[in-house]
């Protein structure tokens, strides 16, 4: 059972349990303007001021000010060491860190947000498991204590038989991903020493270790006590390389693309050069799909047992010629958008997504393949209110002779809701939510879409395609509840409260 499959049936099982057990009714949150009384502690001196008049980051781009306080364990007499707060962009990286007021107060902060920012930001401390949340002003947020986890992540070589096996080597910039049932996920990776070092909240959680050079790992069987320590030596196998070659009609196919999702859902890509010649390195043991694309030939995917007491394997790929396909799409008064972006599935693999005219002009499209189509537009770059959607089609291409599809896009609709939890009422920050699309058809479909709450616990997903979805509301010190909503069209779809345990 993959990684992928055993935390999704954790978190299907919570949300299924939430579904049926019922929530309370919707709730409104006032704004929190003026310091508030914590788990019964005094409340916070300082005032909180207003928003701070627009200003100028560097580079001339103009931003706002936002106070906030954070705090530990929602204690507001718990003070942290050295805490951070950072702006982030879409990539994770720190845009802006927050100037903490020290003296003055020290959980106060302040951080420049620039202007059409969305908030998003990243809190930690030493001591406490990283946070995510969507800023607002005048607000409290807090950071919880965990669990260290920490060790070091060493490789096997692949020996002939009767060699001596050499010390495992230090494996720096191997990546691990760690997962709690709860929804809380974190990536790490391993320094030069091959070491690592994170906090992690309580409770059971997995770990997803992957190298670009050996075989993964993947342990699920590992604890998380507040205020102790795990430590873990961990050495993974040499991992099998594949070579292979893209072949077409009695010719190679060199810029092929190709890629390989294991039984550890890790996804590995290459492209072929001279002769049509690939590597593919450090590959786990268990089943694998590779799947090829070459313009003007039929996407194929090939099914493969990756061995685990071989060096190496090698093998050809034939992919045939296509047939002609042409996908268009139109908005509802029948005016043609050229440059609108095309998503493709197929058995829940995403073959294709980016502008129509590229995939028509690539041609990959299989014979007697069925897919999952859908196609979207924005009308005005940076409102993503502006946004039009199709709905999703299940398309099958022509066994034979050409193929052709129209989409029609439609402004879409949107999911609203809020995070709280059951007796304060507020998440102070943390909470996510994880979209799902549902395929009435039974087909796997593999759009997901994850969206952070404000410290009040309210958030909005951006514009979606008609169709039913699972929502799953998750935070890291409070749990995982989730609903079912059907998004019938334009407009926004409230899902009212989602309540988590306290």
């Amino acid at each position: 059972m993959t990684f992928k499959n055993i935390m999704g049936i954790t978190l299907t099982v919570l949300i299924a349990l939430a579904i049926f057990s019922g929530f309370g009714a919707f709730r409104v949150v006032q704004q929190m303007t003026t310091p508030a009384t914590t788990n019964g502690s005094a409340p916070i001196n300082r005032q909180l001021g207003e928003l701070k008049e627009p200003g100028l980051l560097d580079g001339g781009i103009r931003h706002h000010s936002c106070q906030g306080d954070l705090l530990l364990n929602r204690e507001v007499n718990n003070s942290l060491l050295d805490p951070l707060v950072a702006l982030i962009d879409e990539d994770g990286k720190a845009i802006s860190e927050a100037v903490f007021f020290d003296n003055q107060d020290p959980r106060g902060f302040v951080i420049k947000i620039p202007e059409g920012h969305t908030g998003l930001a990243r809190m930690e401390a030493p001591g406490s498991y990283r946070m995510h949340t969507l800023l607002r002003n005048n607000c409290f947020y807090s950071l919880f204590d965990g669990a260290l986890f920490k060790g070091t992540v060493r490789g096997h070589a692949f020996v002939l038989e009767g060699e001596k096996l050499p010390d495992p080597e230090i494996l720096p910039e191997t990546t691990l991903i760690i997962e709690t049932a709860n929804g809380w996920r974190e990536e790490v990776a391993t320094d030069s020493t091959g070491s690592f070092r994170v906090s992690v909240p309580p409770g059971p959680f997995a770990v997803l270790v992957r190298s670009d050079t050996h075989a993964d790992a993947f342990f699920e069987d590992l604890v998380g006590v507040t205020g102790e320590t795990i430590e873990r030596q961990i050495i993974l196998p040499a991992g099998c390389e594949l070579e292979g070659f893209v072949l077409g009609e009695n010719v190679t196919l060199e810029g092929a693309k190709i890629s390989m999702v294991t039984s550890m859902e890790d996804n590995a890509e290459a492209t072929s050069v001279e002769r049509g010649f690939f590597s593919l390195p450090g590959l786990t043991q268990g089943f694998a799909t590779i799947y090829i694309q070459y313009p003007g030939y039929q996407e194929e995917s090939f099914n493969l047992l990756v061995p685990g007491d071989k060096i190496g394997i090698r093998k050809p790929f034939l992919l045939k010629p296509s047939q002609e396909f042409t996908a268009t799409a139109i908005t509802e008064d029948g005016t043609a958008i050229n440059n609108a972006t095309i998503l493709v599935q197929r058995q829940g693999q995403k073959i294709f997504e980016g502008p129509i005219g590229e995939l028509n002009s690539m041609n990959i499209m299989a014979a007697g393949q069925t897919y999952l189509i859908s196609a979207q537009h924005n009308l005005q770059t940076g409102n993503p209110a502006t946004t039009l959607v199709s709905p999703r089609q299940t398309w099958t291409m022509p066994a034979e002779g050409s193929g052709k599809i129209q989409l029609t896009l439609r402004p879409g609709g949107f999911i609203s809701g809020a995070v709280l939890t059951a007796q304060s009422w507020q998440p102070y920050g943390g909470a996510s939510v994880r979209v799902t699309a549902i395929n009435p058809a039974g087909e796997p479909i593999s759009e997901e879409v994850i969206v952070w709450c404000d410290p009040y616990g309210i958030f909005k997903t951006p514009v979606l395609p008609p169709g039913k979805y699972a929502v799953a509301a998750s935070h890291p010190h409070y749990g995982v509840r989730g609903k079912l909503i059907t998004v019938g069209g334009a407009g926004e779809f409230s899902i009212g409260t989602i309540t988590l345990p306290e």
